[in-house]
């Protein structure tokens, strides 16, 4: 039965990471395509300028901040993008630059045709303080920002062999994550005895040779970013490492000596590639035990 539901857990995180990247690809070209039309608009409006034409500051600050917002949230997802996103995302980019379109933007806005009187931004008759070149409408958009992203891997811990989950959330160069791994087996015991098999008062224990242990660990700590595709992680929590041996009479023994609870930390790596995050580090329980701990999964 175990043997079952880790079968169906490893399928189950399989399809879960399936899904999201579809999902995260489709979005993608989404956002790609209003910050393409948002630049097309800025482009429209800098032409309106370069005729002479009075615009209203504020519309114009409205539209120009809309783009740039778009681009420091794209930039921070760049990585994730597919090479063809990512040619897309940095052509735009030149074009609101340059004012000339790389023939790599994929849409239907053409900056170099005459424009209609509603493809110009309205105009407010009020202001008196208008936009008079081009100048005030190209920011530099090569800037970095800050990157955001979540992160959600399915984790293994050998030898204690254990699994679970890994999330977080890292924004610029710090974050913190949470980690859970058990494996799910419970381990009541009624009297314990030392793994030589001797007990408390003297005797041997009559072991039928039948023994369980189970495992838990969590855990929650800080993410620091050392390079853009790697990530240095370290925490502590609670956890447990319990080994139990069956008596002939049905009864568990714990074996004092190799059960451990308490205190628990870890550290580690993540390193990220477009949307695949894998994760490599060693824990320990009260610095008696040590595991090697891996994990996979996606970032979004």
């Amino acid at each position: 039965m175990k043997t079952l539901f880790r079968h169906i857990f490893c399928v189950a995180i399989l399809l879960f990471v399936t899904f999201l990247a579809a999902g995260q690809e489709r979005n993608m070209d989404e956002r790609l395509d209003m910050y393409e039309d948002l630049c097309g608009q800025c482009m429209k409006l800098k032409s309106k300028v370069a005729a002479g034409e009075q615009v209203s500051r504020e519309e114009a600050q409205s539209l120009i901040d809309s783009f740039l917002g778009m681009n420091k949230g794209l930039k921070a997802q760049e990585p994730e993008m597919s090479e063809a996103q990512r040619r897309r995302f940095t052509s735009i980019g030149e074009w609101f630059t340059t004012g000339v379109r790389p023939e790599a933007v994929a849409g239907t806005i053409e900056v170099n045709e005459p424009l209609a009187d509603s493809d110009y931004l309205a105009v407010t008759d009020s202001s008196r303080s208008m936009i008079s070149t081009g100048t005030d409408i190209r920011p530099d958009v090569t800037e970095v920002s800050k990157r955001g992203d979540v992160f959600l891997l399915a984790s293994l811990a050998v030898p204690d062999m254990s699994y679970g989950l890994m999330t977080g959330y890292q924004h610029g160069r710090w974050g913190g994550y949470l980690a859970f791994r058990s494996n799910f087996t419970s381990c009541d015991t009624s009297y314990s005895c030392a793994s030589d098999g001797s007990l408390e008062n003297g005797s041997q224990i009559w072991s039928n040779g039948t023994e369980k242990r189970s495992n838990l660990m969590v855990s929650g700590g800080v993410l620091a970013r050392a390079e853009k595709w790697l990530t240095v992680y370290a925490g502590a929590g609670y956890g447990y490492r319990k080994l139990a041996w069956e008596d002939v009479d049905g009864n568990w023994a714990s074996v004092s000596d190799w059960s451990r609870s308490g205190f628990a930390a870890e550290c580690g790596v993540i390193a990220s590639w477009r949307l695949i995050a894998v994760s490599a580090g060693i824990s320990t329980i009260s610095f008696r035990t040590a595991s090697l701990t891996c994990g996979v999964g996606i970032r979004f």
